[in-house]
């Protein structure tokens, strides 16, 4: 059965990121940063049985009622999919009762992600052209409170 547990940065670091998943769509989080999400009542660590992390979910605030979602899933988390992705809904809508909009990015290209995004509801908005340092471009996607 898998556990949620309040994130720490130790969670972080342990988890082994699902690069297949991802295709290196998920920059390194400094720690510095990890330090201040640890502070959130929005981020969780999903561990599996053992107390091993699989996924780190959450939000950050980045403006008034408007969060930036982070789903950062490890290697092993698709062995607990349809638990995993019944908490991860139930996370999205506790954090839909405190902000009007919640976004995330996704590398253009990365349609496992596009699609993992669009499972929960989130829906593509447009292209960040130029989003990172590298000159990438991004998708950004978003779920609306009430629609």
């Amino acid at each position: 059965m898998i556990q949620t547990r309040a994130f720490h940065v130790k969670h972080y670091l342990d988890l082994e990121v699902d690069e297949f998943m991802f295709k290196g769509s998920i920059d390194h989080i400094p720690e510095s940063v990890l330090y201040r999400l640890s502070d959130s009542p929005y981020m969780q660590t999903l561990v599996n049985p053992e107390g091993f992390p699989l996924m780190v979910i959450g939000v950050v605030p980045t403006g008034l009622g408007v969060g930036e979602v982070f789903i950062l899933p490890g290697k092993g988390w698709v062995y607990y999919t349809v638990e995993i992705c019944r908490i991860i809904k139930r996370e999205l809508n506790r954090i839909l009762m405190f902000h009007h909009r919640i976004q995330a990015t996704c590398k253009t290209g990365d349609e496992k992600y596009s699609r993992f995004l669009e499972m929960f509801g989130f829906e593509r908005e447009g292209t960040l052209r130029h989003y990172n340092t590298l000159g990438e471009d991004f998708y950004m996607y978003s779920i609306i409170s009430g629609d």
